[in-house]
């Protein structure tokens, strides 16, 4: 057993245990998404101490890994540790469990975009915060996708993109049906609303990443945290068909900027969001932004904020859709 130290709480983990699983036996909750070494959620500077990987830390380029960084969530300590990392406070999750589901609806939003609206049994209590992710398993194939909110008290509903060659996209496209069984496995992940946001908070969505923030919109238990707030959601696809729930979101009372980067539209920006939102006269500094979609993106708009317009680091949340086959 070793201690852990992080900037604010200190805890004992166990040996052939990652760090994160060790701070979540402990009640610690760590900044996380895909628990496999592919994002960098839960990204950690190393101040003193080693540890091992149980898997490579694709989240990391060469230059983090040279000035001590690592995924928490696939390291094992091999001493005592101290790091640099904030573990999230004022917060409890719930526990991922399994649960059986029908396929209510399936509609196609366009070509490569539908919307998946699954029932629950009547009895069934599922808790999550907006902005999570579950897993959706048919068979021996699980995917992890947005929630995009709920409809009818026992409905979740999926916006999901079609990847050539998917399994899961194979199925959801081409032979699911209603009535069909399949089970979610769930919630996972900290991209959610944290109660000390500032007072702008920035939305980046690309494609179907918009998903976590209809569910955030649309959830009643986030109307104090948006209050008094100014919401600015910029949401990135390459053409106008790209930008579902478009008048959804216009009717929204944000501020919403559309932007194509493949094609030029009346009333949408031309170009990549994260450049978009460099162009307009907003309070960086005190803002939280929220990033949800494509990875580039993400790592393109993190850096331009904080290096030309001063957001600070810590007030920079993502959750970066990683594709699997």
């Amino acid at each position: 057993m070793f201690n852990i130290k992080l900037n604010n709480i200190i805890f004992t983990a166990q040996v052939g245990k990652s760090i994160f699983l060790s701070a979540l036996e402990n009640d610690i909750l760590i900044e996380h998404s895909c628990l496999n070494g592919r994002c960098s959620n839960c990204k950690a500077k190393v101040i003193e101490g080693s540890s091992t990987a149980s898997t490579f830390e694709l989240g990391l380029n060469e230059d983090e890994k040279a000035d001590n960084y690592i995924l928490t969530c696939v390291r094992e300590p091999l001493s005592e540790l101290t790091l640099d990392l904030n573990a999230i406070t004022g917060v409890k999750l719930e526990k991922p469990k399994t649960f059986p589901v029908k396929i209510y609806e399936i509609l196609m939003l366009n070509e490569s975009v539908l919307k998946l609206v699954l029932r629950f049994p009547p009895t069934t209590d599922f808790k999550f915060i907006s902005g999570q992710y579950v897993n959706i398993i048919k068979d021996d194939v699980k995917r992890s996708y947005s929630i995009g909110g709920i409809e009818n008290g026992n409905m979740i509903v999926f916006y999901i993109k079609k990847y050539e060659q998917g399994l899961m996209s194979e199925y959801l496209f081409n032979h699911a049906k209603s009535d069909d069984l399949l089970r979610i496995e769930g919630p996972f992940g900290t991209f959610f609303l944290r109660q000390q946001s500032k007072k702008n908070l920035i939305l980046l969505a690309t494609g179907t990443g918009i998903a976590p923030f209809i569910s955030i919109l649309t959830d009643a238990r986030c109307t104090e945290t948006l209050k008094n707030r100014n919401i600015y959601l910029f949401h990135g696809g390459r053409l106008k068909e790209d930008l579902i729930l478009k008048t959804f979101l216009e009717k929204q009372q944000i501020h919403y900027f559309p932007v194509l980067s493949r094609e030029n539209s009346s009333g949408c920006h031309n170009g990549y969001i994260q450049d978009v939102i460099i162009n307009q006269n907003l309070d960086l500094a005190n803002a939280t932004v929220y990033a949800c979609g494509s990875n580039s993106m993400i790592e393109s708009a993190k850096k331009l904020l904080i290096e030309k317009k001063s957001l600070s680091v810590n007030q920079f949340y993502s959750d970066a859709f990683l594709v699997t086959n």
